[in-house]
């Protein structure tokens, strides 16, 4: 048990710095503040957060700890905001693009997402 309770806390921190990332890109070329330096460098932090997602999923299976819990809800926003913002999922992350359409695609995430 305290082995997932350090699980969900990482992720719980992935998560957050996955949507602050998410948001960073399209606040930092607005043309008032435009700045392609921090829209590049929150693409770096979305791709390496992507990057550990993937080796996640690998060790764990279909969600993050194995079963759907709170820890993928956690992500749905983020991932939600990745093609709104035009963050593509590199290609070589397959565990998190199989992933994304897994959670993207729950009843309760769709419901959620209204």
């Amino acid at each position: 048990m305290p082995e997932r309770i350090g699980l969900f806390a990482r992720l719980g921190w992935q998560a957050l710095q996955l949507r602050k990332a998410v948001l960073r890109v399209p606040a930092s070329l607005v043309q008032r503040w435009k700045d392609e330096a921090r829209a590049a460098a929150a693409r770096e932090v979305v791709a390496a957060t992507l990057a550990r997602l993937d080796k996640e999923l690998a060790e764990h299976g279909e969600y993050l700890a194995g079963d759907f819990t709170l820890a993928d809800v956690a992500f749905a926003p983020g991932l939600q905001m990745l093609a709104q913002t035009g963050v593509p999922i590199d290609a070589s992350l397959k565990n998190v693009a199989a992933w994304k359409t897994r959670l993207l695609a729950r009843p309760s995430v769709v419901k959620a997402g209204r």
